[in-house]
């Protein structure tokens, strides 16, 4: 089965919420090839945004958010870029590449 992967689920991979069982059993499932995930293309900057959220709310330490976004952003990144090439195979013309934090993340300089 096909499905659209927000956000807010894909967080809960990494941060313990409310319903992260079930966005832990979707991810494992996907991975074994029950599901197909697909993201769409500010999917990388929805984790950001949630993750900077956390850390302020001091749920997540600043020093753990990147490790923990990274995590997120390497199951997601496939999925976006299933998303990606599905769409760009149905358009009549080229589109931008995708970003590259989803299609390459690199640590940010410190």
């Amino acid at each position: 089965m096909k499905y659209v992967l927000d956000s807010s689920v894909a967080f809960k991979w990494e941060v313990a919420e409310a319903d992260a069982d079930k966005a832990i059993r979707l991810r494992d499932e996907s991975r074994r090839g029950l599901h197909e995930l697909l993201a769409p293309d500010v999917f990388p900057v929805e984790v950001a945004h949630a993750m900077t959220r956390a850390e302020r709310q001091g749920r997540v330490s600043p020093a753990d958010g990147w490790r923990l976004w990274l995590g997120i952003i390497m199951v997601g990144a496939g999925a976006f870029l299933v998303l990606y090439a599905k769409e760009e195979a149905e358009s009549s013309g080229p589109k931008p590449h995708p970003p590259a934090a989803a299609a390459n993340p690199i640590a940010p300089s410190t």
